[in-house]
């Protein structure tokens, strides 16, 4: 087998992607079913919270995690002020709202229970997923004014901007030829 320009890297190195359950450290797997199904159906917040949660569990090898609305939005900084992430820098509707589609379209589960902060998990089992519920659901779209976007002949702009220049340099040298003259400005 010809790796190319990879064939310099150490033999180790090309072996970890093939051996099974091996993980490259400090890294977080995310399952081929989530990128090659929920990419297109997804919106950014909903992939957002997915990637979010997947990082939550998979990334420190568990299955699934207390996770609460706070701590997705803002981050989670340990007591002693170390920052172990940033959280996902959206708004607490839009956090409520990912995990309300990923919840209905039944790609997370969750337990809650009054007074302790919901548990989360991902849902590998594309079967179990309701796409179709997914494909039809309609977002808001956010739409551009008609007027702000204006169909433009670039070329006829350009050659009347000219053509309008050489007619005002006339124009005033017509002008300045008359004062000249003593005759008035027209």
């Amino acid at each position: 087998m010809n790796l190319g320009r990879f064939s310099a890297l150490p033999k180790e190195r090309k072996t970890v992607a093939s051996q099974k359950h091996n993980l490259i450290p400090n890294t977080t797997q995310i399952p081929n079913v989530i990128l090659d199904n929920l990419l297109a159906v997804l919106n950014g917040n909903e992939l957002k919270v997915l990637l979010y949660l997947c990082r939550r569990t998979y990334g420190f090898q568990k299955d699934f995690d207390a996770i609460s609305i706070s701590q997705m939005e803002n981050g989670i900084v340990k007591k002693d002020g170390k920052v172990l992430d940033t959280g996902l820098g959206l708004s607490r509707q839009s956090v409520v709202s990912a995990v309300t589609v990923l919840l209905a379209s039944e790609i997370i589960g969750s337990i809650k229970k009054a007074g302790f902060t919901s548990v989360y998990h991902v849902n590998l089992s594309f079967a179990q997923w309701r796409m179709d519920w997914l494909k039809n659901l309609t977002r808001p779209v956010k739409k551009l004014d008609g007027s702000v976007v204006q169909k433009l002949d670039t070329q006829n702009q350009v050659l009347q901007n000219q053509v309008n220049k050489r007619e005002n340099k006339f124009s005033y040298q017509k002008n300045v030829d008359n004062l000249v003259k003593g005759k008035s400005w027209n």
